[in-house]
């Protein structure tokens, strides 16, 4: 991306959340590695994980603590 415009686009390395219940609901830089990294939402469960990215390849995994989450009240 720049800005709101694409430039392009990559597959993530065959990795996709094994549900639809999961939406990608976020990206960050949420391990300050200066590389973007993605937050998935399962809307039944409430899990919240956090893929670490290298570009378009995950480098790592984390799941938020499910006592912080809470399941999608809108569907």
């Amino acid at each position: 991306m720049n800005g709101v415009t694409p430039l392009g686009a990559e597959p993530l390395n065959g990795f996709v959340k094994n549900s639809s219940a999961y939406k990608c609901v976020g990206v960050n830089d949420f391990n300050n590695d200066g590389h973007v990294d993605l937050l998935w939402h399962n809307g039944v469960t409430g899990e919240l994980d956090i893929w670490f990215m290298n570009g378009v390849t995950r480098i790592s995994t984390a799941t938020v603590d499910p006592s912080h989450n809470t399941v999608d009240s809108t569907g």
